[in-house]
């Protein structure tokens, strides 16, 4: 699976990390905890990393729910 696939601009971390590829937003999403993971965003983007990196699923709406579940773990 191709998890070197990159989002058109880098989402940057309050942390200093960065997100540019499915591989940085996989290692994110393991660091949720793990009772927020279990919410419908993060699940939801589970399914959707999977799919994108076999090319199923757009970039853009990774992209659109990671940025979601940033925020409301107030990592953005």
């Amino acid at each position: 699976m191709p998890w070197d696939r990159r989002f058109g601009i880098p989402i940057a971390l309050l942390d200093g990390r960065t997100i540019t590829t499915l591989s940085d937003a996989r290692e994110v999403l393991l660091t949720v905890k793990p009772t927020a993971r279990r919410g419908a965003v993060w699940r939801y983007l589970s399914t959707l990393l999977i799919d994108a990196a076999a090319d199923r699923a757009s970039m853009i709406e990774v992209e659109e729910v990671l940025l979601r579940g940033l925020n409301s773990e107030r990592m953005i």
